[in-house]
């Protein structure tokens, strides 16, 4: 379910328009996020219920550390994908300074700052043209963002049918009373 609230907030943003407001862009990160948010709540309890209680605390921390390695990769791969991407498909107005052509392919707050110090013509020029590309690289990233997810929805729904949901008791646990019992018997001897 929360894979697939991801997938659908994404699938909003591979459709966007350039001169779409803020409310879409909003309401596809609403879907991302609480998508994600459900994905990993899930994601913990099936890592806790599928080994050893005896485990669990191990088994949390490489779930987490799993996690933060993931998203800072993956923010990092997608980032210089979506940043490849603007370059590739800028379009800029002829007649430009080399400076702002410079500062306009490096990113899209670089463009529109340059475009700030240039006449009003080509600034419009330059804000269209970055806002287009800027646009165009969401579009591209997201398609292959939402295409993942979706992949991995699939996977889980098929791989992780019948996994426990509940971390069972054990018949050998014993109450931490009567272990603490015996520990202050053995030291009475």
């Amino acid at each position: 379910m929360g894979l697939a609230l991801s997938a659908a907030g994404l699938a909003v943003l591979v459709v966007l328009p350039t001169q779409s407001g803020y409310p879409v862009v909003l309401a596809s990160l609403l879907l991302i996020g609480i998508g994600a948010g459900l994905s990993f709540t899930v994601t913990a309890d099936t890592v806790l219920a599928t080994v050893p209680k005896e485990r669990a605390g191990s088994a949390s921390a490489i779930a987490e550390t799993a996690y933060e390695l993931g998203a800072a990769l993956g923010i990092a791969l997608i980032g210089s994908l979506l940043g490849g991407i603007y370059r590739q498909t800028l379009r800029l107005p002829g007649g430009l300074p080399a400076e702002a052509v410079d500062a306009a392919r490096d990113s899209i707050g670089t463009a529109l700052h340059a475009a700030a110090s240039l006449p009003a013509e080509l600034a419009a020029g330059v804000i269209a043209a970055a806002s287009a590309a800027f646009v165009q690289a969401v579009n591209v990233t997201s398609l292959i963002c939402g295409v993942a997810v979706a992949a991995v929805a699939v996977t889980a729904l098929f791989t992780l049918r019948g996994l426990g949901t509940v971390i069972e008791e054990h018949p050998l646990d014993r109450p931490l009373s009567s272990q603490s019992t015996e520990s202050k018997q053995g030291a009475d001897r």
